[in-house]
């Protein structure tokens, strides 16, 4: 074999290499008899990158039910008189010179959701309606039309109205009598520990909400110190019930806590009586006071008195 070194010099530039395979023979051109063997490729190694699963972000925020308001906690103190103040007391000179310390009460509130607006005649019979196959039993109750307060309702069927729109939502019903869920005649029901449905607020919340909790401007009615700008009373109701949400809002963008229908509260006042709060449209502007009081026995159903839902602020 004869070594070209040109020949295998081009051989390598043009991609090939020149085997021998016999001896050159006179007037044969260069690399006859060379066996070609084509240069494989060098192809870059690729790194396999592992496929990662997503996985979906859980959004662990509490969403404020739709038509409710979340009314954040707080604490504050009113007076005897029902005023509220920013301090926890005061100190009083008597007339023969000597300070005392007149302490007001206390009242806090944890974090809850209330209803934008009272309940409507509409709500009241969609919910009352579904209810029936279901066992539960609630009075009929009366309305001026479907975007008006249900009014004439017992605070017995309310409690077992909160548990049907509950149980109807897929929620778990508050109102419980031996530990099973209320849904028929004239008991005292307790308060299912943990459950996230429907309920009648507490006066607290009830109170803390109509002074318009943490954004409260210390008014007298609830978002004014004018009644007629948030409130239908006997000024100017003109002796009837109106439509739910007609006046101002309060701060907390709640209406009708102050005036048009009286509303049923959780609490018990004495007796039989239930606690009711906020006025009717036939009453007097003092009955409207985010501070007034009243009851009324809790089988009791009147034109001017109805209800809103509260829930706790929980999944």
């Amino acid at each position: 074999m004869r070594l070209n070194l040109v020949t295998l010099r081009l051989a390598f530039l043009t991609g090939m290499i020149m085997l021998s395979g016999g001896c050159f023979k006179p007037g044969e051109p260069e690399g006859a008899g060379m066996a070609k063997v084509p240069v494989v490729p060098v192809v870059p190694v690729v790194p396999v990158v592992p496929v990662v699963p997503v996985v979906p972000v859980v959004n662990l925020e509490i969403v404020v039910p739709t038509e409710m308001v979340e009314v954040a906690g707080g604490i504050w103190w009113v007076d005897f008189q029902g005023n509220q103040m920013k301090v926890p007391s005061i100190k009083i000179e008597d007339k023969e010179g000597k300070i005392s310390e007149y302490q007001y009460v206390k009242r806090s509130s944890e974090k809850f959701w209330m209803g934008r607006r009272e309940v409507t005649w509409g709500e009241w019979n969609e919910v009352r309606e579904w209810g029936k196959g279901k066992g539960y039993e609630m009075g009929k109750g009366q309305g001026e039309g479907e975007m008006y307060p249900a009014t004439g309702v017992s605070w017995y069927s309310v409690v077992k109205w909160c548990n049907a729109k509950s149980e109807k939502e897929g929620l778990t019903p508050v109102y419980v009598v031996e530990g099973a869920i209320y849904r028929e005649g004239v008991k005292t029901p307790e308060l299912k520990a943990g459950a996230n449905g429907y309920r009648l607020p507490t006066e607290v919340e009830w109170e803390w909400a109509a002074r318009g909790g943490e954004k409260g401007r210390g008014c007298d009615y609830s978002g004014s110190n004018d009644l007629g700008e948030v409130g239908w009373y006997e000024g100017n109701s003109l002796r009837k019930m109106h439509a739910v949400g007609e006046q101002r809002a309060n701060e907390l963008g709640i209406y009708d806590l102050s005036g048009n229908v009286w509303e049923w509260c959780f609490d018990l006042w004495v007796s039989t009586d239930r606690v009711i709060r906020g006025g009717g449209w036939n009453s007097a502007a003092c009955y409207a006071r985010v501070s007034s009081r009243n009851a009324d026995d809790g089988t009791n159903g009147h034109d001017d008195l109805g209800f809103r839902v509260t829930r706790s602020a929980i999944p």
